[in-house]
């Protein structure tokens, strides 16, 4: 009996609470009471929602497409209350069992489950929403992107579903996210829509003016995309790079909007690159390059002189120093600034083009698909006037034109035609072979562009240090190709202009090598 005297007096307090009603402000039974019943509950195609008002539960229930709207009130033996449907109504009543309810309507009796509102997080869309939560906060927020503005909102959990409000600036909207059977149902006091979840990708769309073909690299990577539309992971900061034909690249950083779209209208400028019309061009370590006729290459009118090859190690940290102090027979052979820079590898020479090519694409003096390399051996034989060769590997090609010389078809050489092995070498270095009689003043290596140039205004084709080219010279691949024999030179084949030296990987006092700018693949 006073059991009953204690719940009853708790049912009268509850229906005299002001709204809204907190499980703060309740007693124990109380609270116990607005916890059971307030939530969705959902099993056998009935979806009901109830939340507390004024000392009663309202809500809706949703059963085989129709909604219904739902009142209750608390009894001794749970809730019970009605369904209506316009003027027409049911009776129900509901006894709370932990996570479960025990729905009761007429004869009809089944069991609803208290479902968990999911966690929501990322971007969720609809057809005509974007909805973005934010991750690093503790309450539930984020943007709503709705007839292209954007919208900030705060929302919580009531029910079951998530309630909340948008704003921007002074106006504010209510909604609410329903969890629903067909799913997470975004709501407003205009219309209902299904959310679907939307993996994190932003979209970038690109112009430039002067309209032009372009690609676009992302962190030196190509990036892939349509009519100028870009699609990128996440809402990531990216470092673009736009590359025009005939216009100089741009350089910019970019950060995203996450799951939105942004636009960038690049402002092309005017380039005027090395071209092979040109008669002469001269990059930023003074080198000047000269077109070879049958080529599409510049090449470098003398070898890399220890000059330039001094600015490369300035920046570079893993070149072998043997370059520094060259020896031959304990003789030092000259480092002077002029001179042809020895003891390179063939593998030092192509990272010193790389780092050339990667510097002036960065001063903008190159374009985006010009770079340095080694001419190739075919490349070699059209700059020492060779037109005529026959296809095939260089070793197939080594000393097959009998009798031609860079400076004619005699033998000995002319005097001072080239840096060869000389009277001079022989003073220094006792017991070398020389060519008799011969005598260029060095006996090492020299300035270069000391020597006549040949018909192509190219400097030191013959002598002076032999000169690394691209090719293998054997098809197993044993042995790199070098051409133009040097200042240690003195067997008639070696001075051949077709011969071609077969050197192993490695550095030699009488090795270096000469440039080509090219445009195209490397």
């Amino acid at each position: 009996m006073k059991h009953d005297v204690l719940k009853l007096f708790a049912l009268l307090m509850l229906s005299l609470l002001p709204t809204p009603l907190r499980a703060a402000d309740l007693n124990p039974f109380l609270q116990a009471a607005l916890e059971n019943y307030t939530g969705r509950f959902r099993g056998q195609g009935i979806d009901l929602r109830l939340l507390p008002e004024n000392g009663k539960w309202n809500g809706t229930l949703f059963f085989q497409a129709r909604s219904y709207t739902v009142e209750a009130e608390p009894k001794s033996s749970g809730l019970e209350g009605r369904f209506a449907d316009g003027e027409q109504f049911w009776p129900f009543s509901a006894l709370s069992s932990g996570d479960k309810l025990i729905f009761t309507a007429g004869s009809f009796t089944t069991t609803l489950q208290r479902q968990t509102l999911p966690k929501l997080e990322g971007g969720w869309r609809s057809p005509r929403v974007l909805i973005t939560f934010d991750s690093a906060t503790t309450k539930t927020s984020g943007h709503i992107q709705f007839n292209g503005q954007e919208y900030s909102f705060v929302a919580e959990e009531r029910a079951g579903d998530l309630e909340g409000v948008f704003k921007a600036g002074d106006k504010s909207f209510p909604f609410r996210i329903a969890n629903e059977t067909r799913g997470l149902v975004f709501n407003t006091a205009a219309y209902a829509e299904l959310l679907s979840p939307v993996p994190n990708r932003s979209r970038l769309r690109v112009h430039t003016l002067p309209p032009s073909t372009f690609t676009l690299a992302n962190d030196g990577k190509p990036v892939q995309g349509q009519d100028g539309l870009y699609e990128f992971p996440g809402s990531p900061t990216l470092h673009l790079e736009l590359l025009a034909k005939g216009y100089h690249p741009i350089r910019t950083n970019f950060t995203l909007p996450a799951y939105g779209e942004a636009s960038w209208t690049a402002s092309l400028e005017r380039a005027f690159y090395p071209a092979l019309e040109m008669a002469r061009w001269t990059n930023s370590l003074g080198m000047g390059f000269v077109p070879v006729p049958g080529t599409k290459a510049l090449f470098s009118e003398w070898v890399t002189r220890v000059l330039d090859y001094t600015a490369y190690a300035a920046t570079a940290t893993d070149i072998e120093p043997a370059w520094r102090n060259v020896e031959y027979l304990g003789v030092a052979v000259s480092n002077a600034p002029d001179h042809p820079v020895t003891m390179v590898s063939w593998d030092d020479a192509r990272k010193f083009c790389h780092w050339l090519t990667q510097k002036e694409r960065s001063a903008r003096l190159i374009s985006a698909q010009q770079f340095y390399r080694l001419p190739t051996d075919a490349e070699w034989s059209r700059a020492a006037g060779l037109d005529n060769e026959n296809a095939g590997l260089p070793m197939s090609k080594d000393a097959r034109i009998r009798g031609v010389y860079p400076w004619g078809k005699s033998w000995p050489p002319p005097n001072a035609v080239g840096n060869y092995a000389d009277r001079a070498a022989k003073e220094i270095f006792n017991g070398m072979r020389v060519i008799r009689d011969y005598d260029d003043g060095f006996p090492t290596t020299s300035p270069v562009g000391r020597f006549p140039a040949n018909r192509h205004g190219l400097y030191d084709m013959s002598g002076n240090v032999w000169q690394w080219c691209e090719d293998w010279y054997d098809p197993i691949r044993s042995n790199h190709v070098a051409r133009g024999a040097s200042w240690q030179s003195v067997e008639p084949r070696a001075l051949l202009s077709s011969h071609r030296g077969s050197v192993p990987e490695g550095r030699g006092s009488s090795v270096g090598f000469r440039c080509v700018l090219v445009t195209g693949e490397p």
